[in-house]
This record gives structure tokens, sequence and C-alpha cells, in this order.
């Protein structure tokens, strides 16, 4: 653009010239008119655009440039594409204590029992030079069940609690002994919402003997393994204290009861009717919501464990959560969205979108909300928790809120 206004203007002073001493030769004198120097504008500097697209962010690395891209989406709000939905994403809220050179690896659960103690739930940790597997840098990597993931992973910092500050405050180290080879696969942390001691459960949902259920004390004393849980991707509870845990068997009974002391008291739901199930749910009617990963649906039992209902076409759920009020909220690792439900199957309303930068997901293993409303993420292939804060003004049919857990 700029060549081409010089171009142009030294054209009309070449012009200029030229009719100035045609002029003078011929025809009336003209006044010597002095050259005017005309003061171009310097050329724009060209700042380059952050790598904060689906291509750039196939890189897997972080990039300061991305921090800020945190689009608003309200309506009234100037640009911005929505990728975050109603929330606000603050990329560096958890400040981790590792090992210099260190950072997060698979990061599989997460759970807010209150503001001041969020419990995270990973494999371990990496070096700061290793790129999740989605990046592209496959040197740094051996296939182990679960994915890709960094041969020089130290399985370190599985639990971990946070307060609301994004502070360690506790490392349990004495969970490490459970997950200290690739057979382990992190998966899930939950608390009961009848439980009033607020025991710890976890998931690993490896192959033996790493495939197991394990209950804590709120201060990180073990209470019960439960081994050999048949690669368990999820667990859920009744007020008498019996727990259900859903497999990801494709030909089996897709649900577990147990007791309160751990003991199998019986298996619900036909034999392979469901695939690759990946998260359980109860409404305040006790149906039991199965979503699967590789079935493309979330299937609905009666508390008897008879078919119920099923809803086609969610693709991959793999994780789910019922709200207070009969709401169930699904992440879907197909179109990377959250998606709202009601209990006919309808979809109400959706938001997020694929990436690795903040505010964006790949794979959402686990989320959950506080008491404040700050919502909680755990992505296992990014590697990487997340925390979100709701936004001023935003839509309340998008926020989440009032997990039954």
């Amino acid at each position: 653009m700029w060549s081409r206004r010089w171009t142009t203007a030294l054209t009309v002073s070449a012009v200029i010239a030229s009719g100035l001493a045609f002029a003078a030769g011929e025809g009336t004198p003209v006044h010597n008119v002095p050259p005017v120097a005309i003061k171009m504008p310097p050329p724009p500097a060209l700042s380059r655009v952050p790598d904060c697209t689906n291509i750039g962010s196939f890189r897997g690395v972080d990039d300061n440039d991305c921090l800020k891209a945190n689009a608003p989406s309200q309506v009234g709000e100037k640009g911005g594409t929505g990728e975050t939905g109603p929330y606000a994403v603050e990329p560096n809220h958890f400040k981790p204590k590792f090992p210099e050179g260190y950072k997060w690896g698979r990061v599989g659960g997460i759970f807010a029992e209150t503001p001041d103690r969020v419990y995270i739930y990973a494999s371990g940790i990496v070096k700061n030079e290793s790129t999740p597997a989605w990046g592209g840098v496959l040197r740094y990597f051996s296939m182990v069940d679960g994915g890709l993931m960094p041969a020089d992973m130290r399985r370190e910092f599985v639990m971990t609690v946070w307060n609301r500050q994004g502070e360690m405050i506790e490392v349990w180290k004495q969970v490490d002994k459970y997950h200290n080879a690739p057979g382990s696969i992190p998966h899930r942390v939950r608390v009961s919402p009848y439980d009033p001691e607020k025991h710890v459960w976890i998931i690993d949902e490896g192959k033996p003997p790493y495939d197991q259920i394990i209950k804590y004390t709120r201060d990180g004393k073990e209470v019960m393994r439960i081994a050999g849980a048949d690669a368990t991707a999820d667990i859920a509870f009744l007020p008498n204290g019996d727990i259900y845990a859903v497999q990801r068997t494709t030909t089996g009974e897709p649900i577990i009861r147990y007791n309160k002391d751990g003991k199998e008291i019986g298996r619900l739901g036909p034999k392979g009717s469901t695939k690759d199930a990946h998260c359980i749910a109860f409404d305040k009617a006790g149906n039991i919501y199965i979503g699967e990963m590789g079935g493309g649906q979330v299937q609905v039992f009666d508390p008897t464990g008879k078919p119920k209902d099923i809803w086609p076409n969610i693709r991959i759920t793999n994780y789910c959560g019922m709200t207070l009020d009969d709401k169930l909220w699904v992440f879907d690792s197909d179109s990377m969205k959250f998606l709202k439900y009601d209990l006919n199957g309808k979809l109400l309303t959706s938001w997020g979108t694929f990436g690795h930068y903040p505010g964006r997901f790949l794979n959402v293993n686990q989320f959950d909300v506080d008491s404040e409303g700050n919502l909680y993420v755990a992505e296992p292939t990014n590697w990487r928790p997340q925390f979100f804060r709701p936004k001023k003004n935003a839509d309340p049919a998008q926020i989440i809120t009032g997990l039954k857990r």
C-alpha cells in the first residue's frame, strides 16, 4: 500500500515539473513555486498475530500472546467469538510447586469440595519441554494404556489439594504407591454429597493391578480399597452409602452396586447394553443416566436398571453431571462443547470449542463447580486443570450450577 502511494507521489511531482518547464519555454510565464515536502506517515508496524487458532493450537505449547484470548460472548459486548461461553478463564490460577523444570502431566480428575479445598488427581509431572501428544512431538512419548504419555513421566504429585487462591496446600504422597507404573490411569475424584465426613474417593481405570477404587479420609488416610474394579470409569452415591460404579465394558452389565463397605451386592443393566460407558448420574426420581464414549449416546435406566430411554447423536460423552434442578450437563469430546439437556434429552444450550490455549478444550475428563459458581476442568490430553469464573451479566441458562455429584 505504501509503495503504491510513493509511486503516485513521484508521478505527480514529475507531471508538475514537466508542466513548469513547458510553461517557462512557451506561453505565459508562471511564478517559481517552491517544492512542497510531502510528509508521508511511516508504514504501520505489523504486529505478529498470535497463533491462537485451531491450527496454531496444534503446536501444543504455551504462548503468552494467547493468554489474553478470552473472547467476550455476552449480548452487547463488542467482538469476540464466544469460545468461553458465560465464563472468563484465569490461565494462571493454579500455582503448582513442582520441582524445577517440571509441569503438569495428564490431569484426569478434579473436584471442588469447597472453594478452599479442591482435589486434583493426575498421572504425575513431566519435563517442561515435553509436549502433549496431539502436538505432534512424538519422540517424547511411549504408547501406554490411556493414550500417549511421556516416557519420562514422574509419578509424583498424583493427588494434590488446593485452596481458592490456586495454591497447593497438600500433597498426598501416600497415593503415589498405587500409581507407580504405566498401567495406572488416574481418572476421577469424588466426594459423596451424603457423607458428613467428606471422604474422598479416587477411581483408577487402569488394568490390573491398577483397576481400583480407593477411599480416603478428608485428611488423606486410606479407609478402603476395591481392587479389580473392572475398569470403572465413574461412581455415584446413594443416600444409604451404597456406590454405583459404571464400567467401560461392552459385554457385561454396565453398573456394579457396592455397599458402604465395598462389597459387591449386585449388577444392573442388560449385558452389552452400553459401549464404553464413561459417566453416571442420577435424577431426583432415581433414574440412572449413563454417557457413552463409544456408543455416541446417553442411555437412561430406571432405578432397577431397566432401559428407559436413549438420547442419540451425543458423539463422545466424556463426562456428565446432574444439577439439583434435574438438568444434565455433558462434555462432548467430539464437538469439544459443554451441552445442557432436560430430562427428555432436549438440548437447551451449549458452548465451548477445540484448542490448546487457555479457555479452549481437548478431552475434558471431569468438571465441577464450587459454591461461588466457579468452574473447574480436568483435561488429560491438554495436560492441565483449568479454572473459570462466571462473567458479569452472563446468561444464567449457560452457567453450570448446583451439581448433585
